[in-house]
């Protein structure tokens, strides 16, 4: 896996997800075994105490890396400080923030030897996965169609490998899909003497983490944010998966006229893809098995009750007296969850965000501009609560 002419540079591997491809179960793996690692000299970051213990839970997570403004410098920082032959960092969010710009990559490649670590997903597989988790985190997709036709992971995929080939970076692909065993899978992608061997010795959590979404649990979530109350359906959507992480899940299906339809707009870019995988890992348009509501319906059980009431307990008292920094924090976190996947940024947080700016320089004219301008345009619109009040 050493890049051809990478001399004697520290090695660097980036696992950029994408997303909805067991990211959540590898970084736990990887977490409860960093000892391991660093014995095959390969560190593995921590990223804050908080993070190893849910990792080490097997609660859901978002890997090793923060995602500021400076990440890449902070993946500098580390390769200069660490003393382990190869760093390795995991955050699906990557591949949502550089978009098909590979700029961030060629700057990596250009100090350390780099290797970038990618799953893909069959795209019909992926598309009602991402729309679970839209409703985990608060948002509304009106139909699994609709979420179906809007997604971009395909056309980014394509577009970001030609990128990576354009700047020379070795990218090792491996299809989610087509990986019985997804942990022996990553292993295999890691400069390890034995992999095999290295997963029989290691600790392996024993139960799935970040899973899919039972027909009560979906139908509960999507009634929660349509009553104007997203902001805790992330509680509660990770209090279920944590908490409950055995509860089988059910199938969401597409209409047969939206699968032809996708099959189609997709067949090229699966094309371009599919030239850069195994045979035996190509994507596939495989479509969804018609669900039959009748045979899924859409209850609670005790136990998923007991855990919705808790959480939402939890965060009605977290909200009944908030203070000014967590009104912020939750602001900063939803925006943060929109530049990851894309959605619109409405004209509420943008005058936050403009505030925010002008905090830090107060004169500046620009930002005062267009903060009255959104505010302006804002005339008539239902007024927020709390830091995003116009």
């Amino acid at each position: 896996m050493t890049p051809a002419g990478a001399g004697d540079r520290r090695r660097l591997i980036l696992h950029i997800g994408h997303g909805k491809t067991g990211s959540s179960a590898i970084q736990s793996f990887l977490s409860a075994n960093r000892d391991r690692l660093a014995a095959a000299r390969i560190d593995y970051p921590p990223l804050s105490s908080e993070a190893e213990e849910r990792a080490t839970r097997g609660d859901t997570m978002s890997g090793n890396l923060a995602m500021g403004a400076d990440w890449v410098q902070a993946i500098h920082r580390r390769m200069a400080e660490s003393r382990q032959n190869v760093v390795l960092f995991s955050n699906e969010t990557v591949f949502h923030k550089v978009g098909s710009d590979p700029a961030p990559f060629a700057d990596l490649a250009r100090a350390h030897a780099l290797t970038v670590v990618m799953f893909l997903r069959d795209p019909f597989d992926h598309v009602l996965s991402s729309y679970d988790q839209a409703l985990k985190r608060g948002r509304l997709p009106a139909t699994p169609e609709s979420h179906a036709g809007k997604s971009r992971v395909l056309e980014q995929a394509a577009d970001l490998l030609d990128g990576l080939d354009h700047f020379g970076v070795p990218v090792v692909l491996r299809n989610y899909s087509r990986s019985p065993d997804l942990l022996a899978t990553f292993l295999g992608t890691l400069p390890l003497a034995d992999p095999d061997g290295f997963l029989m010795g290691s600790t392996v959590g024993d139960r799935p983490v970040n899973r899919s979404l039972a027909a009560g649990e979906r139908s509960f979530l999507r009634a929660l944010v349509q009553s104007g109350a997203g902001s805790l359906a992330r509680g509660v959507a990770d209090a279920l998966v944590d908490g409950l992480p055995r509860v089988p899940a059910d199938r969401v299906s597409l209409s047969p006229e939206v699968v032809a339809e996708l099959s189609a707009a997709w067949a090229g870019l699966l094309t371009r893809i599919n030239a850069r995988l195994p045979a035996d890992e190509r994507l596939r348009l495989i479509a969804p098995e018609p669900a039959d509501p009748r045979s899924v319906p859409a209850t609670l059980n005790a136990e998923q009750l007991s855990v919705i009431a808790a959480a939402i307990a939890r965060e009605m008292r977290r909200m009944a007296t908030p203070s000014a920094k967590q009104e912020e924090f939750d602001t900063f976190w939803t925006l943060a969850d929109k530049h990851e996947t894309g959605a619109r940024v409405s004209r509420g947080e943008q005058a936050f965000l403009l505030r925010k700016a002008l905090e830090i320089r107060p004169g500046a004219p620009v930002v005062k501009r267009r903060l009255r301008a959104i505010l302006a345009s804002r005339l008539g619109e239902p007024q927020n609560s709390g830091p995003l009040s116009g």
